[in-house]
């Protein structure tokens, strides 16, 4: 991985389709993760709230690597 440029709000990569795949396999799998603890009951209220930011973001970073492949 090589790091292209650096701005104040992205980072722009270079990276091989090998490793496309395997960030593609890790945020799918880290975004079940954090909608089986999304599906438990009982969670705070502040909780809750942060990881359907999260879940919002994995998904989004997901589809522009959709984008990509």
């Amino acid at each position: 991985m090589k790091i292209l440029k650096v701005d104040n709000m992205s980072v722009s990569i270079e990276l091989n389709y090998d490793d496309v795949g395997i960030l593609h396999f890790a945020l799918y799998d880290y975004l079940d993760k954090v909608e089986a603890k999304l599906n438990k009951n009982g969670l705070a209220k502040p909780k809750l709230k942060k990881l359907q930011v999260l879940k919002v973001n994995l998904q989004s970073m997901i589809e522009t690597i959709n984008g990509v492949i």
